[in-house]
């Protein structure tokens, strides 16, 4: 989809086949997805990404109590990948974004599965927390950490202003086996931290 918005409340995406987004591409979309499911969907080809959410341009996608599980793609985001420095993922209530697979078909590789934040824009792309995460379990690859070897920095805004004492390993996990997640005291933000 290019330019627009797509507004969903229920529904789901499934089993749907595509070279970029598995189930959806958007480019210059504003997507809001409310207790909707994306799974089983593949994104193909060599340059095959986000298995279930591809974005690019200036995209907002905005998730309340959804789903997104069991998508592949072939090279990164095996579950979303926000591929743009105006890409925003913005969640709330209960989020699962979890058994996913990226690269699918190397085994050697496999830590892009579920949530790929790449850099853009000489900044890494960030989870917005817009209200209380009970029950969420969402899985990330700070591809900052991963392709550029650099310290672990914050990955998500907003996090303690909904979640404040809060464990953010309750919600979160790292896609990459070397790191764990854990809170940026001084920023109430959540973060990477090597095992």
């Amino acid at each position: 989809m290019v330019n627009g918005t797509l507004t969903m409340n229920g529904g789901s995406f499934d089993g749907n086949k595509g070279r970029i987004g598995g189930a959806l591409y958007a480019n210059n979309v504003t997507l809001n997805f409310e207790n909707a499911l994306f799974k089983n969907n593949t994104a193909l080809g060599y340059d095959g990404s986000g298995g279930g959410i591809y974005m690019i341009g200036t995209t907002p996608l905005t998730l309340k109590n959804s789903q997104i599980i069991n998508n592949k793609s072939q090279t990164n985001g095996g579950g979303i990948f926000p591929d743009g420095a105006s890409c925003t993922i913005n969640v709330s209530g209960k989020i699962l974004v979890s058994g996913n697979q990226g690269n699918y078909d190397d085994s050697a590789e496999g830590a892009s599965n579920n949530i790929y934040l790449p850099v853009r824009g000489g900044s890494l792309v960030k989870v917005t927390v817009a209200g209380t995460l009970e029950g969420s379990d969402m899985s990330i690859t700070d591809a900052n950490v991963k392709y550029n070897g650099a310290a672990p920095g914050d990955f998500t805004k907003n996090y303690g202003t909904y979640n404040l004492g809060i464990d953010p390993n309750n919600y979160f996990k790292s896609d990459l086996s070397e790191y764990g997640i854990t809170l940026n005291t001084s920023t109430n933000e959540v973060r990477y931290i090597a095992k």
